[in-house]
């Protein structure tokens, strides 16, 4: 099952199975959509995730260029990469793998919430927020149904018989961000004009079952 879960640094709200703290922005009205919006393509994107040596780097561009495309689509600003942002996310994500929880608390110390992570990021910040989510490493949950011809070997098939493999770091990317766009909270917080930089990581959990599951976290600020 996929889950995802989104927070800003003030005021809470609990929305259905999803837990999600926005902060109310007041908008002068919606920009017209840019003329030409295309992906930015990234060098090794197509490679399978290897989930004993995650290319931390490569994960965080593959987000940023879906999160940009999305941005542009509605004539909003690139965000930029962000090295702390980046390392900020990809703590709290390994963290999560480790706890085995999808959350926005941690037990590390001066990391702990969002706003902790984020303040301790970058210098100058004025807004914050934080996107998560667990998906498969196989490409189940977008499978939808499929049936499990051997576990322990990863063997993964569609009712059709297509063979699943795992994610690339493109699919993952494409598939993390579309699910966070198709929810109000999680799009609000990609979509905010006040963010400036942005930064995701990713960890592996290999007792989430099916070969295992990847928590996803990018942090964005303004």
């Amino acid at each position: 099952m996929t889950i995802a879960y989104a927070r800003k640094l003030r005021r809470s709200a609990l929305c259905g199975m999803m837990f999600l703290v926005l902060v109310v922005v007041v908008s002068a009205g919606s920009a017209a959509a840019a003329p030409s919006c295309s992906r930015t393509r990234i060098a090794g994107a197509e490679k399978l995730v290897d989930p004993g040596r995650i290319d931390q780097r490569l994960l965080d561009a593959s987000v940023l260029a879906e999160v940009n495309y999305l941005r542009c689509r509605k004539g909003l600003a690139k965000l930029a990469p962000a090295n702390g942002m980046r390392r900020a996310a990809e703590t709290h994500a390994r963290w999560m793998a480790r706890a085995h929880d999808l959350t926005h608390l941690s037990s590390l110390r001066g990391k702990r919430t969002t706003s902790q992570r984020i303040l301790a990021a970058a210098r100058n910040i004025h807004m914050g927020s934080e996107n998560i989510a667990k998906v498969s490493l196989y490409r189940l949950d977008e499978a939808g149904r499929y049936r499990i011809v051997d576990a322990p070997g990863c063997h993964f098939e569609t009712g059709k018989g297509t063979r699943i493999g795992r994610h690339s770091y493109a699919s993952l990317a494409r598939y993390v961000t579309d699910l966070w766009y198709r929810s109000g909270g999680h799009r609000k917080n990609m979509m905010d004009r006040r963010a400036r930089i942005a930064g995701a990581g990713a960890g592996y959990d290999p007792r989430a079952g099916n070969c295992g599951g990847l928590y996803i976290s990018q942090t964005i600020a303004g």
